[in-house]
């Protein structure tokens, strides 16, 4: 931000509206617009990257083998989107560039790329013809779940699709052809935008509660963009349709939450629990405790044929008290951690924390906190 408080600085009649959430920035520029703004953003945000990795690498957070410098890119365009687009693109490069969308390179790979995409869409078509790996015009959302969450394991897409869907034959060829259609339709996928930066914790949760995390909700909104793709015939096109979809899939998530919400309301008394959500993310905190049967409640009402599966809950007890919550960053590396898993059975048993300090002591607040 204090690099665009000295293009402010430079072009005072120049108005800068700013969006933020956890993972992006995004810049509206309005009014008195220079005409080489993209030159000045250039050199505004070039040092950036080597600014912040000088400041990790000084608390010894990462080490310079991560390459942090090459973590934040960014994308110009007319529109947010085209500005999304260009950023996504922009990621896959290997050095760090600032891509502009209205660079005819750029345009020209765009639309070999949206091209390439209808042309794996029929190739995959046909080879899972009469299977359920199939939905509409593409893949079934949860086999867009299993690539997303395998996309670097050929073996276990392969396992797991042959295993869900029955199908005996697939070659790590067709493999690699799936791998590649997901991660171009996440090329397409437009921006995601949320109301409010909402910090979902436990810190106060003196009576206990739980953390609710609704699943599905990358895969949904792959298997939008990609029936929107089918749609589309220019790239202008694809801007309007992948928005179109992805509203879908946020008025379907919200009612997704109103849902929750009233299955809480109906198994726990309204004034016992307060909720925050971030993202896909919620956070119950209980004014009381939760007992066992209200818990039993909860996951009785989830489980109906609309949302079965949708939610994985994880309950906290009462009486954990907040610690802080944080452990000093540059002590962590003098610590090795070992869950020991105490059982023979699944699902039941204890787990053993076992700690190993190097020479150096960690703190007693640190040791406290874990």
């Amino acid at each position: 931000m204090d690099k665009m408080k000295t293009l402010q600085y430079e072009f005072p009649k120049l108005t800068i509206n700013l969006y933020s959430d956890f993972k992006s920035l995004r810049f509206l520029f309005t009014d008195d617009v220079p005409v080489n703004l993209q030159e000045h953003l250039i050199q505004l945000l070039k040092p950036i990257n080597e600014e912040f990795s000088n400041f990790i690498y000084s608390w010894e957070i990462f080490r310079k083998t991560n390459h942090s410098e090459i973590w934040f890119r960014a994308g110009f365009g007319q529109s947010a989107d085209q500005a999304n687009i260009a950023a996504r693109y922009s990621r896959r490069m290997k050095m760090n560039t600032f891509q502009s969308y209205d660079e005819t390179s750029f345009r020209i790979i765009l639309q070999n790329e949206f091209q390439m995409v209808e042309n794996i869409r029929q190739t995959l078509c046909h080879i899972f013809k009469d299977t359920l790996v199939l939905e509409g015009n593409t893949l079934h959302e949860n086999v867009f779940d299993i690539i997303r969450r395998n996309i670097d394991s050929e073996q276990n897409i392969s396992n797991v699709i042959k295993r869900h869907y029955g199908v005996s034959l697939i070659s790590f060829e067709t493999i690699n052809i799936l791998r590649i259609y997901v991660k171009l339709i996440d090329t397409f996928q437009p921006c995601l935008y949320i109301p409010k930066r909402e910090f979902a914790n436990m810190n106060a949760a003196k009576f206990g509660g739980f953390s609710a995390d609704i699943i599905g909700l990358g895969s949904k909104n792959l298997k939008a963009t990609a029936e929107a793709l089918t749609k589309s015939d220019t790239i202008d096109e694809v801007f309007v349709h992948t928005r179109t979809a992805e509203r879908t899939v946020t008025e379907q998530f919200v009612e997704q939450k109103r849902y929750f919400e009233r299955i809480l309301r109906k198994t726990i008394a309204s004034d016992k629990f307060k909720l925050t959500y971030s993202g896909d993310d919620c956070v119950v905190i209980a004014a009381a405790p939760i007992t066992d049967d209200e818990k039993e409640a909860i996951l009785f009402e989830l489980n109906n044929d609309q949302y079965a599966w949708k939610y994985r809950l994880a309950f906290i007890s009462d009486g954990v008290k907040d610690c802080d919550n944080e452990l000093d960053p540059s002590k962590l590396k003098n610590l090795t951690f070992g869950i020991d898993m105490r059982t023979r059975e699944v699902n039941q048993g204890s787990v053993r924390l076992i700690l190993v300090e190097s020479h150096r002591e960690s703190s007693r607040r640190n040791k406290r906190n874990i």
